[in-house]
């Protein structure tokens, strides 16, 4: 599989993520202004072709399971989450990654 470059997107639909914002967040964050831990979790559902609806190129598109998720950890955390994710199609395996960073804002 040829890799392409991912779009990086959060929880609102429409909304352009500039990654040099989150690393600057991140990076405020590990200066001392707050808690320097940055969660990185991979997202590979088994069932993803089921939960995905295709677009027109065929390729899954989990960007909604991927927001549903993640507002139910913020729901299950009691706070924000600060987070992105990009869709990886470089394998067999459409997985996505979320960088998380742990101080909320």
């Amino acid at each position: 599989m040829t890799p392409t470059r991912g779009q990086l997107y959060g929880p609102e639909d429409g909304v352009e993520i500039d990654g040099r914002d989150f690393v600057a967040r991140s990076q405020e964050s590990f200066d001392g202004r707050g808690d320097p831990h940055q969660f990185r979790i991979m997202i590979s559902p088994e069932d993803g072709a089921e939960l995905a609806r295709v677009n027109g190129d065929g390729k899954p598109n989990l960007k909604d399971t991927t927001r549903a998720l993640m507002a139910q950890m913020e729901e299950d955390l009691g706070t924000r989450l600060d987070w992105v994710a990009v869709d990886h199609f470089d394998t067999a395996h459409p997985h996505r990654l979320c960088h998380v960073n742990h101080a909320m804002c």
